[in-house]
């Protein structure tokens, strides 16, 4: 059975004799005489079912005598029906979507038509299905259910049997050509998804495997076309680790040695075999897990060429010094051949990630790693978080520029009594000094408030270096 295509549309028998899909054996004959009287195709009078929007209509003496000819087998006859109007859409209804039985037909036919009609109009727009994807599936699936009718199965043989054919279709092959509806239009969309990988358009080849799946009402008609999808898919994902694998063992450097220029070479190599990795295997790999039947083993079968390819790249990552993503990329690698002897390989290069990767005191064999300077502040900090978890005072040293109500809470709070609040030239800053000698509680032993007490002094002295001695203020009621 032919796929149902823009170029079966086209060259549809029906349409070249200028017939509707309920013509019979006597409007078939009639139509190829007229026809055979002129000498040039281009002299054929245009008949209203040559619907120009279509495209061009090829009528030669050949054409004419080969569509008599499939016109004349049941079988033939019944899947050109299926692929032809019953009645010409209204001339309003052309060029926009067809409303509920707006081919003035028979309700029992009009759905057929209409969905019809509506899979030729993405075929203008979409030829390729590239853009449309939820359409497509939604008019596919609905000229599935149309075909699949009752009520159409009964207007086909109807048809046959008004039409007084030398051979007429039998009930059963009706039958047998409403349940291949769906293989009519699986073909063209899997002959699509097979183009579209071989021209590196993975993310189109899935949609279209996507749309084949969900045409498995069927699932016998339609498992040839998806085995075919599976296998391209497999075979593309094959070939392109294999030539990932090769170019990346030509492009990078491998022996010992290279300075910052060559690790930014390696990198700029490595990132574009990342992305093409997560632009076109990832996905097919994905996809290859989509077959129910036999995507494990199209998956075992794969590993070792994917495998192989991301050793190259995580050793390339290595050269690069960026052990982090080339750990990553190894352990990847691994899972796909986890079990054989691949992975000893796999082992001995994380092995090899492992003793380079840095640590605080550096990695082995390689002193660049080093972070032996980072000891002392380690050292220093530790220090202070010891002395401030042993110290039981509370207070906190006070920052001259701080709002002196603020202050004054805060003094309050802590019950400071070695400080005292004297007003500023800058009202904005407030003037802390020490009390003098002999006055005032003494001076603690803890040592955090003598630091305190020091901050206090320095403040002092740093103000009274800007602004000059604090004037004499009488004393605070």
């Amino acid at each position: 059975m032919a796929g149902l295509t823009l170029i079966q549309l086209r060259s549809n028998p029906f349409r070249v004799l200028g017939l509707p899909a309920s013509a019979g054996q006597a409007d078939i004959f009639a139509a190829a005489r007229r026809m055979r009287i002129y000498a040039s195709p281009a002299e054929i009078p245009a008949t209203d079912w040559d619907i120009p929007l279509l495209g061009t209509l090829a009528r030669a003496r050949t054409d004419i005598e080969q569509s008599v000819s499939q016109l004349s087998d049941p079988i033939t006859r019944l899947e050109h029906r299926q692929r032809w109007f019953g009645k010409l859409p209204l001339p309003s209804k052309v060029a926009g979507a067809a409303e509920p039985n707006a081919f003035g037909l028979d309700p029992r036919v009009a759905p057929h038509d209409q969905d019809l009609w509506r899979i030729a109009r993405l075929f203008l727009a979409d030829p390729s299905m590239k853009k449309r994807a939820a359409a497509w599936e939604e008019a596919l699936l609905a000229f599935c259910a149309s075909n699949s009718d009752e009520g159409y199965l009964r207007w086909l043989r109807k048809v046959e049997k008004a039409g007084n054919f030398d051979k007429v279709a039998t009930k059963s092959e009706v039958k047998f050509v409403a349940d291949g509806a769906a293989a009519m239009i699986a073909e063209p969309i899997a002959e699509q998804a097979r183009d579209a990988l071989d021209h590196g358009q993975v993310a189109l080849a899935i949609g279209h495997l996507r749309m084949l799946k969900a045409l498995g009402t069927n699932s016998e008609l339609i498992a040839p076309f998806c085995k075919g999808v599976f296998d391209r898919m497999e075979d593309n994902v094959v070939v392109r680790c294999n030539q990932l694998c090769e170019e990346l063992r030509r492009n990078i450097t491998w022996g010992a040695g290279g300075g910052v220029a060559m690790k930014n070479r390696h990198r700029r190599i490595c990132g574009k075999a990342d992305e093409e990795v997560a632009r076109s295997i990832t996905p097919l790999l994905h996809a290859l897990l989509l077959d129910e039947l036999g995507g494990s083993e199209r998956i075992r079968r794969v590993s070792l060429p994917a495998a192989r390819m991301l050793r190259n790249l995580g050793n390339g990552w290595v050269r690069g010094n960026n052990l982090p993503h080339a750990k990553k990329i190894l352990l990847r690698a691994k899972a796909l051949v986890e079990g054989t002897a691949y992975t000893r390989q796999l082992d001995a290069d994380l092995d090899n990630v492992k003793q380079q990767t840095p640590g605080f005191f550096g990695a082995r064999g390689d002193r660049s790693y080093s972070q032996w300077w980072l000891l002392p502040i380690f050292l220093v900090f530790s220090l202070i978080v010891l002395f401030n978890a042993n110290s039981t005072d509370t207070a906190v040293p006070v920052s001259p520029y701080s709002n002196p109500q603020e202050v004054r809470q805060i003094q309050q709070q802590l019950n400071l009594n070695n400080t005292d609040v004297r007003p500023s030239r800058n009202p904005t800053l407030p003037d802390l000094q020490p009390r003098p000698p002999g006055t005032g509680s003494p001076p603690s032993s803890d040592p955090v408030a003598q630091m305190h007490q020091v901050v206090n002094s320095a403040d002092t002295i740093m103000r009274n270096a800007l602004n000059g001695p604090a004037p004499q203020s009488s004393p605070r009621h």
